[in-house]
């Protein structure tokens, strides 16, 4: 068995001498205590990289050494480039820890715009059900009385705000939401210096951590993205007929505040949607990953990842389906200026508590695809980036004719 590297990632070259095309290194618990921020690279044997998780994932700084530390066969760096090994992050670790917040920022914009553009035809229907004017109506009639009054286009009202506000909203919240785990993560990691701070962490359960950080990224978005749903719906229940014409009302009437009406319905709908949304995908990721491994232990399918963020979808979906019914309320109904539990008790005594379960079903098939959508794009472009900057970095190690052309 090889030797173990530190968080090094996967080894790729020839099958040659009895090495298998790939071998994967990972730390063992006996080489704790030796080396535990370097490995040893093949070359002039005495050159070990930086690999600390606070690092790049692929290459940092080089440090001449004569210390033994983990070691693989001899090899030049002339070689190396001849047999082609390149160095990549772990599929497992392929964290978004080393990349910059602009990639997140793409990552998240491009995802969010992609889930909304397939499913935006289903949040139509939905408001409508919500709404005074379709309230008990089935999602098939809700459907229908939406293809009466404007045919296909009906189905589409509201998109390109919403489309527009929603990617930028998306790029803020996974960019707070990737810069609160960093911050986090080195606050508790192993260059840690703040230990009062990491004993503090160390008594609250990740769970809420996570969640913490799920609610500052939604209050960031949101500057965004009500202005975006509050203009989206009005155009979807047809108070007016154009994008131009709904802007120049609002702000006519009301001025920039008039964009955040319903900002309260937003927040205590999105703000549980949020938690729930980032902090289940993860943990069903997990339980899916583990039922699957116990029959076949090859490495992570692509449909986990699915399968995982649809049930996050639809457990999200049915839990904040009552916040979300009085939210839309708030923007597309009379309710003069009433708070968010005013029209809570108002709603209940006019349609019964069940009216707060409308459009549950078109609510589910919304958010369910949607989120089976956005999260696994949101990974999968990560890892591209990923890949793309160890693919850079392993091409600086490669153009470098010795281990002694690497730059302390």
């Amino acid at each position: 068995m090889a030797d173990p590297l530190v968080q090094f990632g996967d080894l790729f070259r020839r099958q040659e001498n009895g090495i298998n095309s790939r071998e994967v290194f990972s730390l063992s618990k006996e080489f704790r205590s030796v080396d535990t921020d370097f490995c040893r690279l093949p070359g002039n044997g005495t050159a070990l990289m930086d690999c600390s998780q606070s690092s790049s994932p692929v290459l940092s700084r080089i440090h001449s050494t004569r210390s033994p530390g983990i070691t693989l066969p001899l090899i030049s760096s002339r070689q190396l480039a001849q047999e082609g090994i390149a160095y990549q992050v772990p599929a497992s670790t392929s964290s978004s820890s080393s990349l910059p917040l602009w990639h997140l920022a793409l990552a998240g914009s491009l995802a969010t715009l992609l889930a909304d553009s397939l499913t935006h035809p289903v949040d139509c229907i939905k408001t409508i059900q919500q709404s005074d004017a379709g309230m008990g109506l089935s999602l098939v009639a809700a459907a229908s009385y939406l293809w009466s009054s404007a045919g296909i286009v009906a189905f589409y009202q509201g998109f390109l705000t919403y489309g527009c506000t929603d990617a930028v909203g998306g790029a803020i919240k996974f960019t707070v939401f990737e810069s609160w785990n960093r911050a986090i993560a080195s606050s508790v990691g192993a260059d840690r210096r703040n230990e009062s701070l990491r004993d503090r962490l160390d008594t609250i359960p990740p769970v809420l951590i996570r969640a913490a950080g799920a609610a500052m990224a939604l209050i960031a978005s949101s500057v965004v993205t009500v202005p975006g749903e509050f203009v989206k719906q009005q155009l979807q229940v047809g108070h007016y007929s154009s994008l131009s014409e709904a802007l120049q009302s609002v702000y006519l009437t009301s001025g920039l505040p008039g964009f955040f009406h319903g900002y309260d319905g937003v927040v205590y709908r999105d703000i549980p949607f949020t938690m729930l949304e980032l902090g289940l995908y993860d943990a069903f990721k997990n339980m899916v990953r583990q039922t699957r491994s116990s029959t076949d232990p090859g490495p992570p399918a692509a449909w986990e990842d699915v399968v995982a963020a649809a049930a996050t979808g639809c457990v999200a979906a049915v839990v904040t389906t009552p916040l979300d019914t009085i939210k839309t309320k708030l923007m597309v109904d009379d309710y003069g200026g009433a708070s968010f539990f005013d029209c809570f008790a108002s709603t209940v005594e006019q349609h019964g508590v069940w009216s707060l379960f409308a459009g549950l079903l078109a609510r589910i098939a919304w958010i369910g695809p949607s989120t089976a959508i956005y999260l696994p794009t949101y990974d999968l472009l990560k890892r591209l980036f990923a890949a793309q900057q160890a693919r850079e970095q392993s091409s600086d190690v490669l153009s470098c004719n010795t281990m002694d052309d690497f730059p302390l």
